[in-house]
């Protein structure tokens, strides 16, 4: 299974988070001018998507949503073309990719994307708070085990696109013990916001 099809789903949800207010910038009249960033990046998956279809009324569906003319539009066009494509990726999910293992699933964010920089930026804030508390529980070695398994996931994330289940082998359980142990101080801050940046992508 190709990796458009087996990050459908990511796909479906980041589509359902669109607005009319954050799928471009806006005119002094209100109407779009030019898209988001992340519009342009998530219609170009979706393309992918339709090519893997192949001809249907489910990728006629998809393709219809992706060529009606937005920019200088209104927000009931915006609601239609959202409708279509998302509809159509849902339709497109119960055929060809109704049970992806979890195992399976990749999450795609880019390299040099904005995403990726910013989750290296939180995983070295979090390593270097880490490196430099004195009030670290258990032994040496523990704190140098956090160091490594942080390490680790930082290396995962170098890469355009992560698996999911890897991410949350090395890495979840890591930052929920931070966040509990370390509750009220800045490494729990950080590896709370780390948590809810990378649950934002769809990775936890």
């Amino acid at each position: 299974m190709s990796d458009s099809l087996i990050n459908i789903h990511q796909f479906i949800e980041t589509g359902k988070n669109f607005t009319f207010e954050n799928f471009s910038t806006k005119s002094q009249s209100g109407y779009p001018n030019a898209y988001s960033e992340e519009w342009l990046v998530w219609t170009h998956h979706v393309n992918q998507v339709v090519r893997e279809v192949g001809q249907s009324t489910i990728a006629n569906s998809i393709a219809r949503g992706l060529g009606m003319e937005l920019l200088g539009n209104d927000e009931d066009d915006f609601q239609a073309a959202k409708n279509l494509i998302v509809s159509g990726l849902q339709a497109a999910a119960r055929i060809f990719a109704p049970d992806i293992p979890a195992s399976d699933r990749v999450v795609t964010i880019g390299d040099n994307s904005p995403e990726q920089k910013e989750t290296l930026t939180k995983i070295d804030g979090l390593i270097e708070a880490v490196q430099q508390t004195n009030e670290y529980p258990g032994d040496p070695e523990d704190k140098e085990q956090t160091i490594a398994e942080l390490s680790a996931a930082r290396t995962l994330f170098k890469a355009a696109k992560v698996r999911v289940a890897a991410v949350n082998a090395v890495l979840k359980p890591k930052l929920l013990w931070l966040t509990e142990k370390f509750a009220g101080a800045i490494i729990g801050k950080l590896a709370g916001d780390l948590l809810s940046y990378l649950a934002g992508l769809h990775i936890f």
